[in-house]
């Protein structure tokens, strides 16, 4: 019979008067499953909470070995230090199930190669584009709005409306019609939900046993796999190189070392992978925004003090983004506060120590990025909202705003996230004021990503 371990507090000469506060009592690991349970139940606030009091602190799922980190210290050690001891866990190579073997799912040398293929494609220039491209979405969007017969947002359904709009125009320069935006948009999220109870299930049946949850993953396999081979088939039928989208920089690319260019298959995979990390981290990043700039006035005026000032009614251009900002301060402490990705697993290949602690290969490390960027590092009030943390000459804590990861895995696309936020903030900003329509709080809830628990309404008054 397994037996419980006392939690482990590492070295207490390690300062934790920050961290200290957050922690909270855990219940008692059970004799078989260890902390499978509270760790399903909410593994966001589990692992920050477990970590809290020093950074580090083992638990177990079942047979596996596992350690909750949150120290910057100790993240920094394992992303970026001694990087090559630890690889990708399960929970990031499942989703190459709905996504392909793309940067999102893969390690190693593999990925390594395609990494440097497609890293080309996110230039400057690149970005540059997906300015008018988010400025012409919100257009067609906002005239849509305005045709209801209620001013109100349902804003989850809405911001993945214009995520979804905005990645068909950066990456394939397409309009994408209604019906595929629900049903890629149903895939993605139906698909992500079967992934995430893969990732916590006991006993995962094998992809070829066909089990009703199998039989979903595949259905929703099949729509994303269908909407981005018929996209890029199309594309390499019927050349246009003069199109500023993605998918030519794909087609281009080519390895620096070897001249390699991607084949067809890997084109359809990272096609798949974009709209699958794009989509659905960037429409979750404007749902916390505007959830949290509808709930305080005071931010919310600044915020278009500003955007009256620097663009005086006209739609923002590439050149007026660093001149936003209040607008950046707003959208880096959104995720700060509600980081799209809350945990990094990592699987220890070679045996290592971390913080005291001796970690034997086949250890599983989770980093808590909800526990990073809501430690006492933060100040003295780290759980409320205020974008001035983020203000010139007050930087924040080193290696603990992590929204993106760090290291080799730090996200490719990170600058076209926030570009995309940025634009669709000071357009809406401009056009609207927004109000609760729901007095009630949204909470969070730990899927894949970190998304808010129901859909709410936002009323929406026009400015002009």
């Amino acid at each position: 019979m397994a037996t419980s371990k006392p939690r482990f507090t590492p070295d207490p000469a390690r300062s934790v008067e920050a961290s200290a506060t957050r922690a909270r009592p855990q219940p008692k690991p059970h004799w078989l499953s260890g902390d499978a349970a509270a760790f399903r139940q909410a593994p966001h606030t589990f692992v920050a909470d477990l970590s809290a009091r020093g950074g580090i602190a083992p638990f177990r799922i079942f047979h596996r070995n596992c350690v909750a980190v949150s120290a910057p210290e100790y993240v920094h050690h394992v992303l970026v230090v001694e990087r090559d001891r630890y690889q990708r866990s399960f929970h990031m190579r499942n989703l190459g199930i709905i996504s392909g073997p793309g940067l999102l799912s893969t390690d190693g040398d593999f990925w390594w190669k395609r990494r440097r293929q497609i890293q080309p494609s996110f230039r400057l220039d690149a970005m540059k584009r997906l300015v008018p491209a988010v400025c012409g979405v919100l257009g067609r969007l906002f005239e849509q709005w305005e045709s209801r017969p209620a001013r109100e947002l349902s804003v989850i359904r809405d911001m993945h409306r214009l995520t979804m709009s905005a990645m068909g125009q950066m990456l394939i320069s397409a309009d994408i019609a209604d019906h595929d935006v629900a049903a890629v948009g149903n895939a993605l999220h139906t698909g992500l939900h079967l992934i995430r109870r893969r990732n916590s299930s006991v006993f995962a049946a094998p992809l070829w046993l066909p089990t009703p949850a199998n039989r979903r993953l595949s259905a929703c396999r099949n729509v994303i796999d269908d909407f981005a081979r018929q996209h890029v088939t199309l594309r390499l039928q019927h050349p246009n190189p003069d199109l500023p989208d993605i998918l030519n920089a794909l087609i281009e690319a080519a390895d620096p070392e070897t001249g390699e260019h991607l084949s067809p298959e890997a084109i359809i995979d990272e096609t798949r992978t974009l709209f699958l990390a794009g989509y659905e981290t960037t429409s979750n990043a404007l749902c916390w925004a505007l959830y949290l700039i509808a709930r305080h006035p005071r931010i919310a005026a600044i915020w278009r003090a500003e955007l009256d000032a620097v663009l005086d009614g006209r739609p923002p251009g590439w050149d007026d983004l660093p001149r936003l900002a209040y607008t950046a301060h707003i959208v880096h402490e959104t995720l700060r506060l509600y980081p799209p990705v809350y945990n990094i697993a990592r699987e220890c290949v070679a045996d290592d120590n971390l913080g005291g602690l001796r970690l034997a290969r086949g250890s599983l490390v989770v980093i808590s990025i909800w526990g990073l960027h809501r430690a006492g590092d933060w100040g003295s009030d780290p759980e409320s909202f205020r974008p001035e943390r983020f203000a010139s000459g007050r930087p924040w804590p080193k290696n603990a705003f992590l929204p993106f990861a760090s290291g080799k895995h730090v996200c490719i696309g990170n600058h076209f996230a926030l570009t995309e936020m940025m634009v669709a903030l000071a357009m809406l900003g401009q056009r609207y004021r927004f109000e609760p329509a729901d007095p009630e709080p949204v909470n969070e809830t730990a899927q894949i990503t970190l998304v808010p628990s129901r859909e709410f309404r936002l009323r929406i008054a026009p400015r002009r």
